[in-house]
């Protein structure tokens, strides 16, 4: 009898384990490029010191729009102010002089005042550096410089394991509870 608890505790905790593993329900796809929030730009690969144009809409008529270049690993390299026209619309041209991923963040008011904020991401490569292909992006690295695909099912997976061992720990437990009760009581 004991090695039947002991093997539905170790099955108990196996379902547990494949149950927390399955994802609940299909999971989004990310779309690919990824989607960048709103702000157009000129070229979204260039050389460190090269120039691009940045534009975005739906700003306040007049408003003071902030523009934020901020490259990956750095603290924000370099910020100034336009104003928007008579549209709402705002466009400039912006140098980005560090090599890497620079986001460039569009920061103003929308009409009814609401903050808004648009983003585009422009990859610098450093002088001589090659370049990636153009509208293509970089997709996400993994090890070995390979993209990264999939999911991360090692945590499922330990989860799994400590909620067997768990489960058969809690089995050996009762049964040495048990045990000891039936040696103490009177025969």
């Amino acid at each position: 009898m004991s090695i039947r608890r002991l093997l539905a505790g170790a099955a108990l905790g196996v379902v547990a384990g494949v149950v927390v593993a399955v994802p609940a329900g299909a999971q989004p796809v990310p779309s690919y490029p990824p989607v960048v929030g709103g702000a157009a730009v000129s070229a979204t690969n260039v050389t460190a010191g090269g120039e691009v144009t940045v534009s975005g809409t739906g700003f306040a008529v007049n408003s003071t729009v902030t523009i934020i270049v901020d490259v990956e690993g750095h603290s924000p390299v370099s910020t100034s102010t336009v104003s928007a026209d008579a549209a709402g619309a705002v466009s400039a041209r912006v140098r980005l002089t560090v090599a890497g991923k620079n986001t460039i963040i569009l920061a103003g008011v929308d009409p009814s005042g609401t903050p808004r904020v648009l983003t585009t991401v422009v990859f610098v490569a450093s002088h001589g550096g090659g370049l990636p292909p153009q509208g293509g992006g970089l997709p996400p690295q993994g090890a070995g410089g390979l993209p990264a695909t999939g999911a991360n099912i090692l945590s499922p997976l330990v989860l799994g394991g400590v909620l067997v061992l768990g489960g058969a720990g809690a089995i050996v437990a009762a049964r040495r509870r048990r045990r000891r009760g039936n040696s103490a009581s009177p025969s």
